[in-house]
């Protein structure tokens, strides 16, 4: 503001001073002719009366032509030029020697004044001229001056209408600001209220508006606690008891990407391939249902839970009038409610579509009936052993499996008595007791093996969950001796088992870490590698595919080739899998050095970096042997599991092609084949 105040008073001065000297030139011009008569006039008197060299004073007349010519322009400077050069020929006519030189006459006094007038006329000439010119650049320059002081008023006035304008728009943006803070802080009040009393996933979907019912095949697990109400107490017990339950389960069931639908009491239901759609929800449920009845052993609760799974088709959406629930309804919630009233404490029942797919992950058992334990029923089971021993003692004896057999069918189970009376027909097929058991036991299976269920019209197939199949212990991958090695060598490692089951469950790829880990070990050991390096090999095993979680589950699953787009996705799972590992707290170098690196080819070809031979570390040339045999081995959705021989032949043709390393290949040979090398495995760096 001072600066500004500065300038607007140079600004006045300046208007000020150009004012008094156009008021002084409007006076010259006003008597000029006047004035110009008068000093020349003057001049000439005073030139002719007393100057001693007139000629040499002629020069006097210029000072008058060049005012005039510089204050009233051409005309009026030449009109004044020639009257001066008349004036002073006039006085030359009674003077002419005062107008020459030394010695001059009359005809030299007529050249100098002659010459003289020319110049002044010239001189009067040029400066109107220049004083013209002058005035116009003047006249332009004031024109300018003076638009150039509007168009600064009307700037002024523009700034101050803008600043004013600025100002409001400043107020309004600003209460603008406020309205949003509250609406986001309302907005986020509402996101944390629905996530507190919904799926996040679902109150997403609710946000953006796009729920709609539609019916999908999904997987229901209900748990409760084993006969709760008879053994709740106080207010206080209660509370408690169902907090502990449901911080212990809801981890879990949040692990496995499920949605806790809602609490009916004691129970929770919760479903999987819900509100996204999932390939493998069914083993999601499974593995959900195993890790909380491990977590509730391992927590020592006072009371014991019990679990029902159940897999089929559900209409799922937003369900109620005036308060609604994003769930499932159908048969599948309804039989997965049933099961948990069936199962026992820390039992875990699944139907029969659910163990279907969930089966060759799993160890689970038929459950055929579920009597009230009798004694007799003891007693059988004593008999069977017996019959057993005898059996074994007399294998020929084909009344030995005639009673195995009917013992079994009364306890309805009927493999086993299927499978004695066979054997009883193969020693004596004449028999007709025999036949008629067999017979009677064939038509039973299908009775025994299911069970009924209150409220549902068909027979309904049950099985119970034993635990998790130990992929080493398949004696098509790996040989007795290798089991007999390296078997225990996953239970006995400290590891995030419920992450690393829940990143596989996306494409079904159980055991799969598994494998790698103790097979990488494995061949760290045949190779002869320090524990150090053999630690790190099974470390990195269990956490290089991790960032698999990240690439969509539909190029997972799928059993065709892929775009180079859709590989590049596939490919970043790598470096995501270094950053999981990362964050899991693994800082150790050389594992993250084996993550990053066991997806590299021995000839180049492999990726993320393209590295080639010994460029590639030594860890992660065995992991990437490891893991090939492994996806050669196992299930995949779409194909059947390969036998060690073929997996061994591939992976022999792939080395020679220049895709594995020659010398991890042929130790895996020596090492499935029981050749051992390498130190011991007894402990695990």
């Amino acid at each position: 503001m001072a600066v500004q105040s500065v300038v607007t008073s140079s600004e006045g001065l300046v208007r000020d001073d150009a004012k008094g000297w156009s008021r002084v030139r409007r006076w010259v011009r006003r008597y000029v002719e006047e004035m110009f008569v008068v000093t020349v006039f003057v001049g000439t008197l005073m030139i002719f009366f007393f100057a001693p060299y007139k000629l040499t004073f002629l020069n006097f007349f210029y000072l008058p032509i060049f005012a005039v010519g510089y204050f009233v322009g051409f005309r009026k400077a030449l009109t004044g030029s020639v009257f001066c050069f008349l004036l002073v020929c006039l006085s030359a006519l009674f003077q002419p020697e005062a107008f020459t030189t030394t010695g001059g006459g009359r005809q030299d006094a007529l050249f100098n004044i002659t010459s003289w007038g020319i110049f002044l006329v010239l001189a009067g000439a040029f400066s109107g001229l220049f004083q013209e010119r002058l005035h116009k650049q003047y006249r332009r320059v004031s024109r300018l001056n003076r638009e150039l002081s509007r168009e600064r008023e009307s700037l002024a006035v523009s700034h101050r209408k803008l600043a004013h304008q600025s100002d409001q728009r400043y107020r309004e943006l600003e209460q603008l600001r406020q309205k949003n803070l509250v609406m986001e802080s309302q907005k986020e009040k509402l996101e944390t209220m629905l996530r507190t009393t919904m799926d996040p996933g679902v109150a997403q979907k609710m946000i953006r508006g796009d729920i709609s019912l539609e019916k999908r095949e999904v997987s229901v697990l209900f748990v409760d606690l084993k006969e709760f109400s008879a053994q709740a107490g106080d207010l206080e017990t209660i509370t408690r008891q169902l907090t502990d339950l449901y911080a212990t389960m809801e981890p879990i069931v949040d692990r496995f990407q499920g949605h806790l639908d809602k609490y009916t009491g004691d129970a929770m239901m919760c479903e999987f391939g819900v509100p996204q759609h999932q390939d493998h929800h069914a083993l999601r449920a499974a593995l959900s249902a195993t890790f909380m009845l491990r977590a509730a052993e391992q927590a020592n609760f006072s009371w014991k839970i019990r679990l029902g799974v159940a897999t089929g088709s559900g209409i799922l959406g937003l369900f109620g009038s005036r308060r609604r629930s994003y769930t499932v309804v159908g048969e599948v919630a309804n039989l997965a409610s049933r099961l948990l009233n069936l199962a026992g404490p820390g039992e875990a029942l699944l139907d029969d579509a659910a163990a279907r797919r969930v089966g060759r992950f799993f160890e689970v058992e038929p459950v055929r009936s579920f009597p009230v334990r009798r004694a007799a029923d003891e007693q059988v089971r004593e008999k069977i052993l017996q019959l057993e021993q005898q059996v074994a003692v007399e294998p020929g004896q084909a009344d030995l499996y005639f009673q195995l057999g009917q013992l079994h069918y009364s306890l309805r189970e009927a493999e086993e008595s299927v499978r004695n009376f066979e054997r009883a027909l193969e020693l004596d097929s004449e028999r007709p007791e025999y036949k008629a058991a067999y017979a009677d036991a064939c038509l039973k299976r299908e009775e025994f093996e299911t069970i009924e269920v209150k409220g549902f019209s068909r027979r309904v197939g049950v099985y119970r969950i034993k635990g998790l199949r130990n992929p080493l212990h398949d004696g098509n991958r790996f040989p007795e001796s290798f089991r007999a090695r390296f078997g225990d060598l996953w239970q006995r490692a400290n590891l995030p088992r419920d992450i690393i089951l829940s990143h596989e469950s996306t494409d079904a790829s159980l055991g799969h870490a598994q494998v790698v880990s103790v097979l990488g070990y494995a061949l760290a050991t045949q190779l002869g590698l320090s524990p150090e390096e053999r630690g790190n090999i099974f470390l990195a095993g269990c956490l290089q595919d991790l960032g698999k979680a990240s690439v969509p589950q539909h190029l997972l699953n799928r059993g065709g080739p892929l775009s180079a787009d859709e590989f590049k996705e596939v490919e970043a799972h790598v470096p995501r899998s270094v950053s999981i590992a990362k964050e899991m707290g693994c800082s150790t170098p050389s594992v993250l050095e084996i993550i990053e690196n066991h997806h590299e080819s021995f000839n180049g070809s492999g990726y993320p970096h393209g590295k080639t031979r010994d460029q590639i570390p030594l860890g992660a040339r065995i992991a990437a042997v490891a893991d090939g045999y492994s996806a050669l081995t196992r299930w995949r959705p779409h194909r059947a599991p390969g036998n060690r021989d073929a997996a061994l032949g591939t992976l022999h043709q792939a080395a020679g092609a220049g895709r594995y390393d020659p010398r991890v290949v042929q130790a895996l040979g020596d090492l499935l084949a029981g050749k051992e090398n390498g130190g011991s495995s007894a402990q695990i760096a």
